[in-house]
């Protein structure tokens, strides 16, 4: 066995132990089951918020959200209402766990991590995630990326791939299609499933061919069906005892049986001498309804619309005043399919008018002149700040007492209509840290998780409103987390966190973790005397140090 550590890392991308735990209790998940019983084993904290791009660049650096200044898909520009991907503004390139390991001489292998958004060069390779089309495929929504070339390190490196095992897919091109209604549950689910098990076969092939000591995948399937059948799958799922989950459980059960395969196969690949680790970004739950927060800041005058309050949409056809008044009995008797049987019993033209009822915000729709607070996805309060915004009214002074005024009205509205105190609130500066502080929104909120969603369009006959959306289920603040070695102590663990995976990895290969990181290794999962124990963590590492050090050696000179 060789003294340099090996290392296979796992992404089941918005695992939930709550529907992981049913899939073993079922019989479906030997080899998690295994590595559960044998592993160190708990919830694993996620960012705020828990989404997609902080969590994953907290994962590869170590770092707060407050220290690279991302905390969604998409960032306000400075003195600008406007937003961009947030990649438009900086890339973490180079400061990644795997990047310093790179750097440091080992070899690296980066598979279908999200925020990867366009292939490097490092000491390895890379296949970007789902963001490689960004610009071209997510804004336009249109959420299927169809690039095939420059989404790979080397660049051949794809090419080949689709020689060897069949096409690679970043995206799952009928699970993520937009074009709504054209696919049946069945072909979405198994769309899934063969875009996870070609995505399996690149990585072995790629094992099998390449040297590596550490690689690092995710495998997005589970979070796409979380978000399009969660109610279906789980027992704590709203629709778990209809017919329709009913008629969907062995489809449910053979993808569950073939992600367990994906484990099974890889860590056998690994060997037993590798350090075998799974986690996930986040963890997930059903989605149980929409709050429209713009609505709520019209109504109660924090946030001013051009031409006044009938600008807001609410002018409805009759129609559209019948489905408010189901709305209402469906909120109130919970009975969801009375909505569906009436909507789907309109005349084909009316039903095609009625999401004219809810209008998509603009900035051009708002009079940023009388607004004092605005929102942007997700979960972002921005006060309309003097001297920051372009149109800013509210003064440094302002800024404390309208916080506190923001929370008691909506902890208010949430008690009023759940009967019970389910908001969260997050204050910048008692949430993030560091020199992209100033970007973050001064309020970050959500409703347990995102147990209900945040419905951003204007029109809403009721602020709170029963889900009917084609998103079944969506994030919740704990993912999951095993490790499993002769080194690792086995047993369920408290405390784990994201954030301290990027610290833990670096310590493992005896590298210096970067004085800016945050996170912590996770010390107490090793035995006593383990490799981990005999790293000096006094040292630290600066990518600018290394870069002159690699330009020197370049110029063959001695440093």
């Amino acid at each position: 066995m060789s003294d340099k550590p090996k290392m296979l890392i796992i992404g089941l991308d918005g695992g939930d132990w709550k529907l992981l735990d049913h899939m073993i209790d079922s019989g479906l998940m030997p080899n998690l089951k295994r590595l559960k019983e044998n592993g160190a084993w708990g919830d694993l904290e996620s960012t705020i918020p828990p989404i997609t791009c902080p969590a994953w660049l907290t994962y590869g650096t170590g770092k707060n959200p407050g220290r690279f200044g991302v905390y969604f898909f998409m960032e306000k520009l400075k003195g600008s209402y406007k937003q961009v991907p947030f990649y438009f503004k900086r890339t973490l390139e180079r400061e990644n766990f795997w990047d310093i390991l790179s750097e440091e001489g080992f070899k690296v292998g980066v598979v279908n991590i999200p925020t990867v958004h366009k292939p490097y060069p490092i000491n390895g390779f890379m296949i970007c995630g789902f963001m490689s089309n960004f610009e071209e495929n997510w804004i336009k929504g249109d959420f299927v990326s169809t690039k095939e070339e420059g989404i790979s390190y080397p660049e051949d490196l794809i090419s080949g791939i689709n020689s060897k095992v069949g096409k690679y897919y970043v995206q799952p091109p009928k699970a993520a299609s937009n074009e709504h209604g054209k696919y049946t549950n069945e072909e979405k689910i198994d769309d899934l499933k063969m875009v996870m098990t070609r995505r399996k076969d690149a990585l072995l092939h790629l094992m099998k061919e390449r040297e590596w000591d550490l690689i690092t995948v995710d495998f997005t399937s589970t979070d796409r069906l979380g978000h399009l059948m969660y109610k279906l799958i789980c027992p704590d799922g709203l629709k778990y005892d209809t017919q329709e989950s009913r008629g969907l459980r062995d489809s449910f059960n053979e993808f569950y049986r073939s992600v367990d395969e994906v484990i099974g196969d890889l860590e056998k690949e690994a060997g037993e001498d590798a350090y075998f680790m799974i986690m996930s970004d986040h963890g997930f739950g059903n989605l149980e309804g929409q709050f429209a927060i713009n609505d709520w800041l019209i109504r109660k005058g924090y946030l001013k619309m051009k031409g006044g309050e009938k600008e807001n949409g609410k002018r409805k056809s009759i129609y559209a005043k019948l489905i408010s008044l189901i709305s209402r009995i469906n909120h109130r008797l919970g009975i969801s399919p009375i909505l569906a049987w009436i909507t789907g019993k309109l005349p084909l033209k009316y039903k095609k008018n009625l999401p004219s009822t809810l209008k998509r915000l603009k900035d051009d729709d708002i009079d940023w002149e009388a607004t004092r607070v605005f929102y942007q996805p997700f979960g972002k309060l921005f006060i309309n700040l003097k001297g920051r915004e372009k149109s800013g009214i509210i003064t440094e002074e302002e800024v404390a007492p309208l916080l506190d005024e923001l929370i008691e009205g909506l902890r208010n509205a949430g008690i009023e209509h759940f009967k019970g105190d389910r908001f969260r609130f997050f204050r910048r500066e008692e949430t993030y840290w560091g020199n992209y502080l100033d970007e973050a929104s001064e309020l970050y909120f959500d409703i347990d998780g995102v147990f209900y969603g945040l419905d951003t369009r204007i029109g809403h006959s009721l602020i709170f409103e029963r889900s009917d959306y084609s998103t079944e289920g969506d994030h919740r603040q704990n993912g999951i987390f095993i490790a499993k070695h002769n080194d690792i102590r086995p047993g369920n663990y408290d405390g784990l966190k994201i954030i301290d995976i990027a610290p833990t990895v670096l310590n493992l290969f005896g590298v210096a973790t970067p004085s800016e990181v945050d996170g912590k290794p996770m010390l107490n999962i090793f035995k006593k005397g383990g490799k981990i124990h005999n790293v000096d963590l006094k040292r630290t590492y600066s990518p600018e140090k290394k870069k002159i050090k690699s330009t020197l050696k370049g110029l063959k000179l001695k440093i």
